[in-house]
C-alpha cells in the first residue's frame, strides 16, 4: 500500500513542490505538568504505537500475508472491570466528572473516544449526555451534494 502512495505521489506532476516533513520529536512528552510516571508511561506508549505502525509487532498473524494480524494490546491499556458496563467504563474513564467539568472549554479538548463503528459512537454519545447536566440539543446537518448543479452528471463517481 505504502509503495503504491508514494509511486502515485512521486509521479504526479506537483511532486516538485512538496516538501518532506520528518516528525523527529514527540512533543506530547514536551508537555508542561507532565509528572515523571506520566511522561515515562507516554514515552512506552508511543514507542509502542510506532512499532505497531512498522509493521514491527505482529502477536497473532491471521495470514501469510504480513499485513493482516492481530496485535495483543498490553493489560495496563485495557480497561480491565468485566462486572462493568463498557460504555458506562470508557465514559468514566475517559471523562471522569463529566458531570461537573462539562462546562469548561478545555475539558474536551484534552479527551477523546476513538472508535470504528457509528453504533458505538451513537452508543457513547448517548450514555455521555444522559450525564451531563441540562437539555439536549439537536443540530442537523447534511453532507449530501445537491443534483441540481449543471455539473451533476459525475457527482456519483466522487462519493461512495
Amino acid at each position: 500500500m505504502v509503495e503504491m502512495i508514494n509511486a502515485s505521489l512521486s509521479r504526479s506532476l506537483l511532486w516538485p513542490h512538496f516538501k518532506i516533513f520528518t516528525i523527529n520529536e514527540n512533543m506530547r512528552l514536551s508537555s508542561n505538568g507532565l509528572s515523571i510516571e506520566d511522561r515515562d508511561n507516554l514515552m512506552k506508549f508511543s514507542q509502542w504505537i510506532l512499532l505497531i505502525g512498522n509493521g514491527d509487532i505482529v502477536d497473532f498473524p491471521l495470514s501469510d500475508d504480513h499485513d493482516e494480524c492481530f496485535v495483543k494490546i498490553p493489560d495496563d491499556l485495557l480497561l480491565l472491570d468485566a462486572s462493568s458496563d463498557p460504555i458506562q467504563l470508557t465514559v468514566s474513564y475517559v471523562y471522569p466528572g463529566i458531570d461537573n467539568t462539562c462546562l469548561d472549554p478545555s475539558y474536551f479538548k484534552e479527551r477523546a473516544v476513538v472508535t470504528t463503528k457509528n453504533a458505538t459512537v451513537d452508543e457513547i454519545n448517548h450514555f455521555a449526555l444522559s450525564i451531563v447536566p441540562g437539555e439536549e440539543e439537536i443540530y442537523l446537518s447534511t453532507d449530501s451534494v445537491s443534483t441540481t448543479s449543471s455539473e451533476s452528471d459525475n457527482v456519483d463517481l466522487l462519493y461512495p
